[in-house]
């Protein structure tokens, strides 16, 4: 994934660690993992649905994992990471398909 970094190099790197963390949770279709770092009242907006509260997010996440198979796959592009000493914000396009198989015969 390529990522324009804006600011502090040590902050986008922790930034881009939880981000990580956060695609292996997708991976694994596990929300607690995914909702380990947000706070108790989190208010997330998404393309058809606003959630507010640590159990709505999981189970937001919970009613999208079906449709994503065993082991979903993350991707983004057009990353941009502004990082700072106590603040950073990042925006991306981000994509969640499930994962591909090849059968072989």
């Amino acid at each position: 994934m390529d990522i324009e970094i804006i600011g502090s190099r040590e902050s986008a790197e922790q930034i881009i660690d939880l981000t990580s963390q956060w695609d292996k949770a997708v991976s694994k279709c596990d929300s607690s993992s995914l909702a380990k770092d947000y706070i108790e009242n989190v208010e997330i907006f998404d393309i058809g649905a606003q959630v507010v509260g640590i159990e709505k997010y999981k189970d937001l996440w919970n009613s999208c994992f079906p449709y994503f198979g065993e082991s979903p796959k993350v991707s983004r592009r057009k990353v941009k990471l502004y990082a700072g000493n106590d603040l950073a914000f990042m925006h991306f396009l981000f994509k969640g398909k499930r994962q591909q198989y090849s059968q072989s015969r």
